[in-house]
């Protein structure tokens, strides 16, 4: 039976959120990130297990470009082989999400 790794990326306005199961994965993209937008910040509170373990972050203060990291988040998603299996948005409404897996 395969296994698989989860990850899913959300955009809104204000901000982009990154859950993923593989924690160094999480830790990968925002030290990219932080090059690329040097002012984003992490917020405070990150989405933990109840054993400590970080599951996924958001992300804000993005210069207005919110959207654009948000597809460059799912890109380097899938340039480390995470394959999108679904995508959802809301007609007239400022979000979206994206769902990948990898196959362990």
């Amino acid at each position: 039976m395969t296994n698989y790794g989860y990850a899913c990326v959300f955009w809104t306005q204000g901000g982009v959120t990154l859950y993923c199961t593989d924690p160094q994965m999480l830790e990968s993209i925002f030290t990219e990130l932080k090059k690329l937008v040097p002012s984003c910040k992490r917020a405070a509170e990150a989405f933990k297990l109840a054993s400590g373990e970080v599951l996924g972050y958001s992300v804000h203060r993005l210069q207005g470009q919110d959207n654009l990291i948000f597809l460059w988040v799912v890109k380097q998603l899938c340039l480390q082989g995470w394959e999108p299996f679904e995508a959802k948005d809301l007609p007239l409404s400022p979000w979206a999400a994206i769902h990948l897996r990898k196959a362990n």
